[in-house]
């Protein structure tokens, strides 16, 4: 027999369990007057049918739940029967009557099945459609390309001058190397950005991004090594040999006389 039949009346209930009824549905709900308050907490349990709903019926859903105002349905539930739907999260407790919810997933975000706040995308990835149901539907940054924010939800960053990446899902760019500089943005290896100081330079520092980052050996050294890294390379000229100008590759033998 049926736990309650309900054929007229505003009947509020809340905090109640319907528990092994047979033949009927557990609950029939008939009354033209819609309750005034949702009915929370309302429990059903081992039931042959659980819910018939002929005219609307408010319910107070636990988050990330929802459930329609009529309709026949069966099942063990607390409080409202079915998930909010993957790619839709719910984050309110009345007024969820469809799989949508609350509304699609964010951007830069994803809703499995009965979320209630959405997920963001991890950092390296990004996400710039709404309705997303799985982490595998955020991509990965490429190579040449970062992102350091969770949730992102525009294309990753190219690298700046002076650094490159190198990896799927980086979330920073790699400086450049000691002894040379770094031009392009974007670059997804040292060897595709990497250029090295010439011959009678030298550069210390990493990060950098043009050939103005080249120091020059003084007048009286030489570096006949491109890509050097330290001022140690501008070695002195040799008795018998001079350098006149920076940036030398080779003393010249001093002349006769």
């Amino acid at each position: 027999a049926a736990g309650a039949y309900i054929p007229e009346g505003n009947v509020v209930m809340l905090h109640t369990i319907f528990r092994i009824n047979s033949g009927g549905y557990a609950l029939e709900f008939r009354s033209a007057t819609r309750p005034s308050t949702p009915w929370t907490n309302v429990t059903f349990i081992d039931n042959d049918k659980s819910v018939s709903a002929v005219t609307p019926l408010p319910w107070h859903c636990p988050l990330g739940k929802y459930m329609p105002e009529t309709g026949q349905h069966d099942g063990d539930f607390v409080g409202c029967l079915y998930d909010c739907f993957a790619g839709s999260y719910g984050n309110s407790p009345t007024g969820l009557t469809t799989g949508q919810c609350s509304g699609a997933c964010w951007k830069g975000h994803y809703c499995p099945e009965g979320t209630v706040t959405p997920v963001p995308c991890p950092i390296g990835h990004y996400l710039y459609s709404n309705g997303s149901q799985s982490i595998d539907n955020c991509i990965p940054c490429f190579p040449g390309a970062f992102s350091a924010a969770l949730g992102n939800p525009t294309a990753c960053s190219r690298c700046p001058v002076g650094s490159y990446s190198a990896d799927l899902r980086s979330t920073s760019c790699t400086d450049c190397p000691k002894g040379g500089y770094c031009a392009s943005t974007g670059a997804a290896s040292a060897a595709m950005a990497f250029t090295q100081c010439p011959v009678g330079t030298y550069n210390p520092d990493r990060g950098s991004n043009s050939s103005d980052d080249c120091r020059t050996c003084p007048e009286g050294k030489a570096n006949p090594v491109p890509g050097s890294e330290s001022a140690d390379v501008c070695k002195p000229c040799l008795p018998g040999s001079f350098a006149d100008a920076p940036e030398t590759e080779s003393c010249e033998l001093c002349p006769a006389g």
